[in-house]
């Protein structure tokens, strides 16, 4: 595969891969990584599949029964709640174990999870309903639908699709689940939703949000209303003290 940067030299993956190599640790990336898709198709391939993403919040599927349809990258998702625990989550590819139909074109309940091509029927928990017409030889256990990883704290859900490079999540959990919970978003609910289109590569907008060095000449009132930005966007050991403080306040 080739690519062109902005001085239209072309970029195929070897090169990707030396530009990798020599990345300097703490320093900004190469402008290639902004701009060449060869660079985005090694990302979409080796790097998005492997982290996890949130998909969903645990109130759009409030009971039993009810499921949602997601696109992740490039694959398109059923999370549905498969019983009455507040653990009761799990995520499928939308895609029918017997001729690969869509199975879900969108969001809703049932007791069962119906493919509208043949009407191969499933259990909420993935297993394969159906069983006429089916051959002896071939083992219905075999033909359940194919799980999305699928973890869920604080009220949200996480997904990512390669099993087998994932990173551990708990941790995150464990530091996030007690916060997430005390400001009540558990028990939160979606009323709307806005998307905005930026048009710029994604790594621009991450490291953006990432760091809050702009935030003083860029966001004045944000600054001056919030300790923790006040930390993080200038290096004085007085506003640190000052929100620790705050912070043991609060506790």
């Amino acid at each position: 595969m080739q690519a062109y940067t902005s001085n239209s030299q072309p970029i195929d993956r070897s090169e990707t891969v030396r530009l990798i190599d020599r990345q300097r640790p703490d320093w900004s990336l190469e402008q290639a990584f902004y701009a060449a898709p060869a660079i985005f198709a090694l990302e979409r391939d080796l790097w998005f599949p492997r982290q996890w993403m949130l998909v969903a919040h645990a109130s759009e599927v409030p009971e039993k029964g009810r499921y949602i349809v997601r696109q992740l990258f490039d694959e398109e998702i059923i999370v549905v709640r498969f019983d009455d625990g507040e653990e009761d989550i799990a995520a499928y590819y939308n895609v029918c174990t017997h001729r690969g139909s869509r199975l879900c074109a969108k969001d809703g309940r049932g007791k069962l999870l119906v493919c509208p091509y043949h009407a191969w029927s499933f259990r909420l928990t993935g297993e394969l309903q159906s069983r006429q017409d089916l051959p002896e030889s071939v083992d219905p256990e075999a033909l359940g639908l194919h799980r999305v990883p699928c973890k869920h704290f604080g009220g949200l859900v996480f997904c990512g699709l390669d099993a087998n490079s994932l990173p551990d999540i708990q941790p995150v959990a464990d530091g996030l689940t007690g916060g997430l919970r005390e400001n009540g978003l558990d028990r939160a609910r979606i009323v709307a939703r806005k998307n905005y289109l930026t048009k710029a590569n994604w790594k621009l907008v991450l490291e953006n949000f990432l760091e809050c060095y702009h935030c003083r000449p860029a966001h004045p009132e944000y600054y001056r209303v919030n300790g923790h930005v006040k930390v993080t966007a200038t290096r004085d050991a007085d506003k640190a003290v000052e929100w620790q403080n705050e912070i043991e306040a609060w506790h």
